[in-house]
């Protein structure tokens, strides 16, 4: 890559460099690395600006982003 920031990065080899930091992984579903939050934080208040919100809008409503497809051990390396 051309971009400063990326110099000194050997790409060919980066997986078998040490990492910066190695989080404590005791399982495949393990999240005790990420922040706790209450699962009915919303930032919806219930009421909706019908002038400003478009209809494709709403299907977005109370929408919370969660992956768990593609939970495998092939990121684990241990």
């Amino acid at each position: 890559m051309s971009h400063p920031f990326f110099d000194g990065i050997h790409w060919n080899t980066i997986r078998d460099e040490e990492p910066p930091y190695d989080p404590n992984v005791k399982s495949i579903d393990d999240t005790s690395n990420f922040d706790e939050f209450a699962e009915d934080e919303s930032p919806f208040n219930g009421a909706i600006d019908t002038a400003k919100d478009t209809v494709r809008d709403l299907a977005f409503i109370n929408y919370t982003y969660k992956r768990f497809d593609n939970l495998t051990t092939r990121g684990l390396h241990r």
